[in-house]
């Protein structure tokens, strides 16, 4: 199985603002007793993929998005599927952080974590920084759905 592990983050630094940044990592393996996390390293990131609104490096998170998904599933649909499951988590009172398991067919085929700062958790602000992080994502998928495709398939590689 190759795993694809897309981490979405709302990060903001003192001297070059807020932003949403979107990488997509290729690890090798996941952590067999929590599958919820790489282990050590997140895996090389498909360079052409990354976006930055706020360059990399001395950032704070406030928030992110990290899905786990086998690169054969995927799918805008099941991206989708997966935002929704996220969503309706949300609308319920999930805990901070929120971690959800999608399954098909008896089998799981997404892993999502969603986790806000402190400040933060009340639902006005979870809804309003998950729909940021959700529509960031989705624009990011719609630039790069071939790449991501053909990442998938085998036909683009990951460097790191």
């Amino acid at each position: 199985m190759s795993v694809m592990y897309v981490a979405v983050m709302r990060v903001n630094s003192a001297s070059r603002g807020r932003g949403i940044n979107i990488f997509l990592h290729r690890p090798d393996v996941l952590d067999q007793s929590n599958p919820w996390k790489v282990v050590d390293e997140p895996g090389p990131t498909v360079k052409q993929l990354d976006q930055s609104e706020v360059p990399p490096g001395g950032n704070r998170v406030e928030a992110y998005l990290d899905l786990f998904f086998d690169e054969r599933d995927y799918s805008s649909e099941l991206l989708d599927w997966a935002l929704n499951e996220v969503e309706s988590a949300i609308e319920k009172g999930t805990r901070n952080p929120a971690k959800i398991e999608c399954s098909r067919d008896g089998r799981v085929v997404v892993r999502i974590v969603f986790s806000v700062n402190l400040g933060l958790e009340d639902l006005m602000s979870k809804r309003r920084v998950f729909n940021d992080l959700r529509g960031a994502l989705k624009r990011w998928e719609s630039r790069h759905e071939a790449k991501i495709k053909a990442l998938a398939s085998g036909n683009l590689q990951a460097v790191g």
